[in-house]
Formats: C-alpha cells, structure tokens, sequence
C-alpha cells in the first residue's frame, strides 16, 4: 500500500490541476453533447424518470475496445461504489459483482439487471457469465442505480442496486448506415507462482532425504518449467457487422457478432455467436412509438481443467515434460497420494459448457391525445436460456492405491422468463408554489420457470466408452452399466423444476415546489403466488436546488443537495415462506457543475442496514430434522463515502481531453449474529480461516498472531495467542476503498485513452505459500517463500499469510487513428491498438491481489492482452 499511495497522490493531483485550467471558449456549446467525449458520461443534472429527483447515477456510453468479452468488463473502475472481480483468468469467466459491499451471509448477493427492460440472471456457477450472452458492441449505454430512492421502485431483487443496460437502436438520420469492426489479440500470462526451480529443489530434497533416509526419490535430469508447460500465448479474434437506416418511417437496425479467444491455460478456448434485431416506428403524428427488439446468442465455451494448473505449481522441476506417470510423497508411483502429470491431466480432461438465449421485447408507448402530459406505457417481454455442461477428468493419482479415478459430470439449466408491464405516466408544470407534478403507476407480471438435471459418476477404469464429443446427459445415462471399475461409484440422476409467478403494483409522486424543491414517494408491492408474505419496498426523497443555472460564465452553475430513505423487501426465494429481508438505505448527496458545465462533481454519503438475514447454524444430533437449521435474524450493515468528478478540461476544434475519477470507502460489521460462522476453506487444512462474527467485518480472517524474530524473519510455532479462541481479526477480505481513473484525449484524428483502478486497505490469504512453503510439502515442488521462513511444516492459520492485497493496476491503454472521407467518399476508418491488465503494482506476494472470496490458491493468472483492428463506417 506504501508503494501505491504516492501514484495514486499524483493522480489525484492532475485530476485537481487539470479542473484548475478549465477554458471557456465561445464557440463551445454551454451544455454537453453526445458526441463530447468517446467513453460519455452524461455529466448534466437531469430529473431521473424513477423518482422526480436530482438522483446520484451513472449512464456510461461504451465503447468496444476489442478486448472485452462481458459487458462486466466495461464497467471495472468506472462506477464509485461498485466492486467487479472476475472469478478466474478464463475467457467467459464470471463475475463477482458487488454493490456498496457485501449485504447477505449467505446466497447470491448481486444487483439487479435488466436488457431493455427485461431480467436477466446473473449467476455465478458451473454455467459461466450469464451476462455474456449480450455482446458488449451492442450496448448503447448502462445505468447504475444504487440509493434507495432509486431502486425502491424495482422491487424484492433490487437491495443491492439496479444495471439498466440499454442496447444500440437504428441510425433515423440516413438511409442506410453500414459498420464493420474486425480485431485480433493475442493474450499471455500476466504472473506466475513463484516456485523453485529445479536446482533449489534439488538442494532441499537432498537435505530432505538425509533427515528421512526411508524415503526414496527418482531425480530427473530435466528443468522443467510445469506452469510454463501448461499455459499458452492465446489467440483471439473478433468481428462485428451492423446496418442501420429507414424503410420508409421504420428505423431499423440488424448486427451480428462473433468472438473466439483462446484462454491462457491449454484446451480453453471460447466461442461466441451473437444477432440482433431492431424496429422502432412512430405513428399517429408521433403520438404513438413502437418499438421491436430480439437478440439471440450461441456461445460454446471449452475450459481447461484448472487442476493442472495446481499441479503445475506442485510438481518435480526435475521430471521432462514428456513423464506421463504419476509420484508419490516417494516419487515411485505407488503411494499414498499420487500427483499426476499436469499436461496428462490436460490431455485427460474434457470440460465445456454450451449455452443458447434467446431475448425478445416490445415497447409501445402513447402519448394520450386528450390529456395531455400523460403517456401509457406497455412492455412485453421474454428470454430464454438453455444451457448444457460437461466435466470428464481422467486421473491415475487418487486415494486408491494403484487405481484410476476418473469422474464424469453432466448438467443443464433452462430459465424461461416472461415479462409483462404496463405503466401510466403524468407530468405537469404549474405556476404558483406547487411547480410541478409527476407521477406514475404501474403493473408488473412476472412468470419463471426454471429446470436443472445433473448427473455424474466417479471410479471407472474405462473411459474410452464416454462420448466426449457430443456429451449429454442422455448419453451418460446410457453408459452407465457400461462403467466398471473396482470401486466405482454412481450417482443418481437429480433434477428440480419450478415456477416462480410474481405479481407487482407500483406508485410513484413527486412534486416541485418553488422550481427548487422536490419531494417524492415511491411505493412497490410484490406478492409471489406461493408466497406466505407479502414484499413491500418504499422509500422517500427530497432534493433542494441550492444554486440554479446560471449564465455560461458562471463560476458555479448548478448546485442541488439530496435526501432519501428506503426500506426495499429483499429474498432468495428458497427463503421467502419464512421471512424477508430488509435493506434500510439511508443516503445523503450534492451534486455540483462548474465552469460552464465543464466539471460534474458529487459527493455522497449513505448508510445500508439489513436485516432478517438468513444463516445456516449447526445444532446438535436429533435435537432438529437436520444437524443444519436456517435462521432469520442476522443484521449487518455498510456504511461509506463516495465522490465521483468528471471534468472535460479542453475543448477545441482540434483538440478534446475528458477526465473521470472516482473514489469510494466503504465500512462493512456485522451487528447480530446468533452463533459464528466458520466459512473460507484452505488447501491443507480441516478448519476454516475465516469466520463471521458479532461486531467483526464480513468473512474475516481467523488467524493467529505470528511472533517475529528480530531480524524480522517468523518463528515457526511461536504465537501471541496460544489458545484457540484468542485469534486475530483485524485483518478482512472487503477492501475498504476502490479508486478509479480515466483519460480520453483527442487530438485532430488521433485518440488516446487509458483507465486505471486501484484497491486499497484489503488483505489475502496466500495459500499457495501456506501449502508449498514450508520443507513438509516435500516432494512437492515448494514456493520460494520458504527462504523467507524457512518453516519445517505447515503453519496454516498464521497471520503471516494474510497479506496486503493492496494494488494499482492499468486496466487498459488504447490508442487510435481515425481515416475520414477514404476516397473522397462517405467512409470512414478507425485503427486502433489497446492492451488490457498492462500492468499492477502491489506488494501482494502470491498469484493475484484480487480474488473474490479473499483466498489465494484454486485460480491461474489472470491474462495481458493485445489487440488491434479496424472499424470502418459507410
């Protein structure tokens, strides 16, 4: 963190100088444009549509820079408040994403988000990124709602912040409108563990077998370099084709996608096709619009067996690359715990997932002829998915001694969606004290269905009989009195299938007073049909314009200061019959624009309370049907600050430089909790090391103070607190603050701009040097980080792994030069260069300083990536 707080003080500082040089110049218009800034952040202070205020959200314009796979990727670093972590380095990989800190102890605890109006699942599991099925060069725009008087409106899902992603509509200004994008990347390993090589194992194991004369070893002649052996520079492409224009009053808009990026680690590779379809029509002198959306998207995503990559780590520098038999803790191939060859175990694996969606929506909306200011509003909607995964590992290394142990898995998951709204809109300005009116009902229907099977079996000798090519789970059934093998282990098919049906009402009023003050109420209630308990979400809100506009040479142009509560119902349905869980948000904000709207600033404050929150305790035997019961009275809260600035400093004709930078703190304790709560199961170890507790942070790390020598190396078994429960937990996995930065210049045709993040005060447990670096993990290749410690065994529950996670990292970098009027003609070019993950500074020791659950260990390096292309428009 030392070496980060300097870098991130000078950035800081040019955000302050570059503010301090804003112009005014008189052929600038007083207002932004679209067309300001290529990554647009609308930085004006309009009324948001869901509660009448001056709200604190963020509507970013994307743009693809032709590395990005999710539309996750878009938002890293963007938004204040909003924590996104990839689950692994995979291509297709999903994604943490949280808002304003963790809110539940146990369940999905995610935003909510919706494709143009629609609910789209956001899951991480087995069946990847949900949120990949939409290509992120057909999004227009996303939204980010957090406080409570935004969101209260979206109801029993929405607690932890709503994603409103808007998909791109066609071009009304021309006829026709063509553009193609093309891209190649290629990606490499960004970081690897630090491991021996093969001369330092040689001289450990030595003194090894000297201290343990029964053991025996089998040295190699080679240095072999495992993880370099299992890892790859990968290759990617990607290509993107739309055409927009009219037929006759009909906007339309036709795209399609495709994207195939190998992953870093051997036999992963990710392919995605992606089509769009867009109608709008306006009708009856404009009176009605209507609107005809559909996107569908096929992805088949292959994903390498990460238990090679593990390993890698582990195995004997000494042995060639070409050695397919396994070694023991003997190095003889017939022990205990065999290791197998990590190429075998790549070479023996086959795992993938093939997904299908399907998306489609229709808008109508009618301005009423014989009132005016009001509207109705209908939506219908629907989307579908259909996912199929596989996972067959071959092993020769298992408890067994001397069998094989092969596992085969197979699953689906299927949700179909249907959606209907329908809305009344009214807006009135009025003269007099009361200065406006604005308000909205509407009726929400919402139907889910969704179905899983799985299947699997473990221990058969024949794995030859599995077709591996078009694996199902029909084919697995029928092989499965054709698997023999000593121990071999079935187990039954499994499945669920269900239908959630939920009804919602909604009412929004907001009033103007004086052309000042806004005071509004927002009320939602959603009854499920198997639901024992109504869910009621309602919040309150008041924004007071402190200084309106003023003239283009105003210093100060605008100020509004906000208010708002919310108490928003919240439940993982499994739960539901028995409780719901409320999000108390209580939030306070200014917005600010100087210097003729050159620079947007806000501050804001909040506080999240939850409660009834749903917990596994365990109970003693027979005293319940289960050694397990759920309980419903946890609370926990988060409280923080955030302050986002956006600052265009020049605007000339030939030359444009847009700043953003955001900043975040965020405290997170739990306030009830009935008993503790072990959770974050390390490699090498029984127990947890982490634990929830009354009064400490979530998922805290339960460790022992380590007690440290005077040339400041540990000593090994020597702890402040020598009993159990006198454990350390100062130290947890939340990071405390996120920073984002982002420059945009444009100069004649050339554009440059990169965004940096940075996450500070947050801590990782190193379980890779836990398990490998200590002399007990011998015969396993160990980490160099027993130099440092020279530990005999394990010291698994030390505090000594819990490190400063801490880091800065250049998200990306991209540079393009842009071709105007080729040929004399309408076309247009743009070559573009960017690199993504370019660099990170930490003084984290282990693999990567950001990891989801805040344990090091079961993951690969997160790749580097290059790419280049081309987008030309016609």
């Amino acid at each position: 963190m030392k070496k980060i707080l300097p870098i991130i003080l000078v950035l800081f500082c040019l955000q302050i100088r570059a503010n301090s040089l804003i112009k005014t110049d008189s052929r600038i218009e007083s207002k932004f444009s679209k067309d300001t800034v290529r990554e647009n952040i609308h930085l004006e202070l309009e009324k948001n549509e869901m509660n009448g205020i001056y709200p604190s959200l963020k509507k970013i314009k994307t743009v693809y820079t032709g590395t990005q796979l999710s539309i996750q990727e878009l938002l890293i670093g963007k938004i204040a408040g909003l924590n996104i972590v990839a689950n692994s380095g995979d291509p297709g990989a999903a994604y943490k994403i949280q808002s304003r800190g963790p809110s539940l102890l146990y369940g999905n605890d995610h935003p909510l988000v919706f494709l143009d109006g629609i609910p789209v699942l956001l899951q991480a599991d087995e069946y990847g990124n949900f949120l990949n099925t939409i290509n992120p060069s057909d999004i227009e725009s996303i939204e980010y709602l957090k406080n409570g008087s935004d969101i209260a409106l979206f109801g029993f899902e929405a607690g932890k912040g709503v994603l409103l992603i808007a998909t791109k509509r066609g071009n009304s200004n021309k006829s026709l409108a063509i553009s193609f994008d093309n891209s190649a990347s290629i990606s490499y390993k960004s970081n690897k563990v630090d491991v021996l090589n093969a001369n330092e194992y040689k001289k450990l194991m030595f003194e090894h077998l000297e201290q343990n004369p029964n053991s025996s070893w089998n040295k190699g002649s080679s240095d072999t370099d495992w993880q370099d052996e299992v890892l790859q520079m990968a290759l990617g492409n990607h290509q993107y084709l739309n055409v927009s224009g009219l037929i006759g009053k009909t906007v339309y808009r036709l795209s399609g996608g495709h994207n195939k990026q190998e992953g870093v680690l051997k036999n992963s590779d990710y392919s995605r096709w992606t089509a769009g379809v867009h109608l709008n029509r306006k009708l009856l002198k404009d009176q009605l619009k209507l609107s005809l959306a559909y996107n569908t998207s096929k992805i088949d995503h292959e994903f390498g067996n990460t238990d090679a990559y593990i390993a890698a780590i582990r195995f004997d520098p000494t042995q060639p690359a070409s050695r397919t038999e396994p070694i023991d803790e003997s190095n003889n191939g017939n022990g205990f715990f065999l290791m197998q060859n990590p190429t075998e175990i790549l070479n023996l694996s086959n795992n993938g997932i093939d997904h299908r969606n399907w998306n489609f929506n229709f808008n109508a909306e009618y301005q009423l002829p014989f009132l005016k200011g009001g509207k109705v509003v209908l939506m219908l909607g629907k989307n579908k998915s259909h996912d199929k995964t596989n996972k067959l590992s071959v092993s020769r290394s298992n408890t067994y001694v001397g069998k094989f142990y092969n596992s085969i898995y197979a699953g689906s998951y299927n949700i179909n969606t249907n959606i209907l709204k329908a809305e009344f809109h009214y807006q009135k300005d009025l003269k007099g004290i009361i200065s406006g009116l604005n308000m909205k009902v509407g009726y929400v229907k919402q139907k889910d269905r969704i179905k899983t099977t799985t299947a699997s079996a473990s221990q058969f000798t024949d794995y030859s009989k599995i077709k591996t090519d078009d694996f199902n789970n029909q084919i697995l059934y029928s092989d499965y009195n054709t698997l023999s093998g000593d121990n071999y282990q079935t187990n039954d098919f499994s499945g669920w299938s269900g239908t959630r049906k939920v009804k919602s009402s909604f009412a929004h009023v907001s009033v103007d007073l004086l052309e000042r003050l806004c005071l509004s109420g927002n009320y939602r209630i959603d009854t499920g049909e198997d639901w024992d308990e109504r869910c009621n979400s309602s919040s309150i809100g008041l924004s007071y314009q402190l200084h309106k506009q003023s003239p283009a040479n105003s210093y100060l142009n605008s100020a509004i200061v906000r208010v708002g509560y919310a108490v928003v119902g919240k439940t993982n349905d499994e739960y539901v019959r028995a409780q719901i869980t409320r999000d108390h948000i209580s939030n306070v904000g200014v917005d600010m624009v100087f210097f003729n709207h050159r620079l947007n600033a806000t501050i804001e404050g909040y506080i999240e309370k939850n409660k009834n929150l749903p917990y596994l305790i365990s109970v003693p035997s027979g005293s319940s049907y289960s050694n397990n019961i759920m309980r419903y009275d946890g609370e926990m809260h988060n409280k923080g600050i955030e302050v986002s600035l956006n600052a265009i400093p020049v605007s000339t004709d030939k030359f444009k430089w847009s700043l953003s930078f955001n900043v975040s703190f965020n405290e997170n304790k739990i306030d009830s909790l009935a008993a503790n709560l072990l959770v974050g199961q390390i490699l090498g170890g029984t127990a947890s090391i982490q634990m929830n507790r009354e009064g400490k942070s979530y998922n805290a790390f339960n460790v022992r103070k380590q007690v440290y020598a005077s040339n400041g190396k540990p000593i090994e078994g020597l702890y402040e607190d020598q009993a159990y429960d006198d454990r350390d937990f100062d130290k947890n996995s939340q990071p405390k603050i996120h920073l984002g930065f982002s420059s945009n210049v444009h100069y004649k045709n050339w554009d440059c701009s990169f965004s940096l993040r940075a996450s500070l005060s947050h801590y990782v447990y190193n379980n890779n040097d836990s398990f490998l670096g200590n002399k007990q993990a011998l015969p396993y290749n160990l980490s160099k980080d027993v130099f440092d410690t020279n530990f005999e065994s394990r010291q698994l529950y030390s505090n000594y792994y819990v490190q400063d996670a801490s880091f800065l990292r250049l998200q990306n970098l991209t540079m393009g030069y842009t071709l105007n009027h080729i040929f004399n003609k309408a076309i247009n070019a743009r070559i573009y260069a960017t690199c993504e993950n370019m660099f990170t500074i930490t003084g984290y020791k282990g693999l990567n300083p950001e990891v989801p659950n805040g344990i090091d260990y079961d993951t690969y390096p997160k790749p580097r990536t290059i790419a280049m292309g081309v987008k030309i428009d016609f």
